[in-house]
């Protein structure tokens, strides 16, 4: 039996995308998205905790996306999970954990209309969404 690399988030950006190129031209786009979490803790109060996930793109996708994923906005990413092991200046191992983002839908206004930093947003001057269409075979299992 073969393994799988899936991961599904939904989450706000927490900073507009950087766009970048590697030497041998390839598009890279990055962002970070903030996950929340709400529970109820043993005293019965609500929490809310928060996980910052970088979300990597590669491509024409990251060409094209890249002008907006813009702060605050709220996104569905599918993509595979990669950990990379590397060696600091001190000689101290370390890891960095990201997404490889492989399908990006838009999903509508951030929470009342606010960016995660609860600064209001700027009002989207955009009047709509490019589409993204799922490759083929994805996008069935999507779970809304």
């Amino acid at each position: 039996m073969g393994s799988l690399n899936k991961i599904m988030l939904i989450g706000n950006l927490g900073r507009n995308s950087e766009l970048r190129y590697s030497q041998s031209g390839m598009p890279t786009a990055s962002f970070p998205i903030a996950v929340n979490k709400v529970y109820k803790n043993e005293k019965g109060d609500k929490v809310e905790k928060t996980t910052w996930v970088n979300v990597v793109m590669f491509g024409k996708q990251a060409e094209t996306l890249n002008e907006h994923l813009t702060k605050g906005k709220l996104i569905y990413v599918e993509g595979e999970l990669n950990i990379d092991k590397y060696t600091d200046k001190e000689g101290v191992e370390r890891y960095s954990t990201k997404v490889i983002g492989r399908v990006i839908q838009f999903l509508g206004e951030p929470k009342d209309k606010k960016d995660v930093s609860g600064e209001p947003a700027p009002e989207d001057t955009e009047s709509q969404e490019p589409a993204v269409e799922p490759p083929q075979g994805h996008g069935e299992d999507i779970p809304f």
